[in-house]
């Protein structure tokens, strides 16, 4: 389990590009010993539950997720392996967006979490689709 511990830069995904995946923060996934941790891209910040399991060599990292998204509560899931240094994998929205994405150990922030910003003025993006916050 140790080998995926920490946290992971999500660098891709299928739907969102970088600069939406980074609007309030940069986006990752990150995994603490305890089997908890956290999901953060676009306003989505979220606690994650997670187990790991291995097949045949091959690690696989399976969470839920329940936050916020920009204020309203959001849910899901996802799952991921270990290929060489990324987790390869695909996170689902409940009632949202889905998407493939890859993260790579991101060692620079490993050894804390990420504090969020917040500018209300900013367009934030909601499950894909861009809206004016309040």
């Amino acid at each position: 389990m140790s080998n995926v511990l920490g946290t992971w830069r999500i660098i891709d995904t299928e739907v969102w590009s970088q600069d939406d995946l980074d609007l309030v923060e940069p986006a990752c996934l990150r995994l603490e010993a305890d089997q908890s941790g956290s999901l953060r891209l676009i306003a989505i910040q979220a606690d994650v539950d997670y187990r790991v399991t291995t097949n045949r060599g091959t690690t696989l990292v399976e969470f839920s997720f329940a936050g916020n998204d920009d204020g309203d509560q959001i849910s899901g899931r996802g799952s991921a392996i270990l290929e060489a240094n990324e987790l390869r994998g695909k996170l689902f929205i409940h009632r949202g967006d889905e998407s493939a994405f890859i993260a790579r150990r991101d060692q620079a922030r490993s050894s804390g979490l990420l504090g969020a910003t917040h500018d209300s003025k900013q367009k934030r993006i909601r499950s894909g689709r861009r809206t004016k916050t309040r």
